[in-house]
């Protein structure tokens, strides 16, 4: 892919995920311009990472996850703040409960996508696996196995679909982005 179609690429998926991400940045953070500044950044992140992430078809989902992790992360480091000595004792604790059911909730969202990585047929959890966490492109993964590209494209949109029909399953709340 040359340079000029990377950025074609890059300015259609920005054109296209824009407003929707400082929405759901927006209905996380209640801050507007920080909205905003949490999208700019995952973008600026992308535009940095192009030649690995832009040809791929779950940019969408690493967008919003990306907004909503920092997001998420901004809400914390907000709380943490915001914690002053002279806060009640009760303010403080019921902060500190909040982030450790955000915790909780996360480290169970974890297990159960774990779970569900693991319930994966042996080829299609390879795979999966080799894109998703050795970061290795498709035709990598393909030359790495001895299958054809689109294999490995059939095998990540398979695990995809497995995936959440799993998360489904176990009534897992899951953020919009993955439907």
């Amino acid at each position: 892919m040359t340079a000029d179609e990377l950025y074609q690429r890059f300015r259609l998926v920005f054109e296209n995920y824009y407003s929707a991400l400082c929405q759901y940045s927006l209905s996380i953070t209640g801050q507007k311009e920080v909205s905003e500044d949490i999208v700019q950044e995952v973008f600026l992140k992308v535009w940095e990472t192009k030649k690995d992430l832009i040809p791929r078809e779950e940019v969408r989902f690493y967008l919003f996850a990306s907004v909503r992790n920092n997001s998420m992360g901004y809400q914390s480091k907000l709380r943490r703040v915001s914690i002053v000595p002279f806060e009640s004792k009760e303010h403080t604790q019921t902060a500190q409960e909040d982030t450790m059911e955000y915790e909780s909730e996360q480290k169970a969202f974890r297990e159960k996508l774990v779970e569900g990585i693991q319930s994966l047929p042996p080829k299609c959890k390879d795979v999966f696996l080799l894109s998703r966490m050795g970061k290795m492109s498709y035709q990598e993964i393909a030359d790495h196995c001895g299958i054809s590209v689109k294999t490995v494209e059939n095998q990540i949109g398979k695990a995809l679909k497995l995936l959440r029909a799993f998360v489904l399953a176990v009534k897992l709340l899951f953020p919009l982005f993955f439907f």
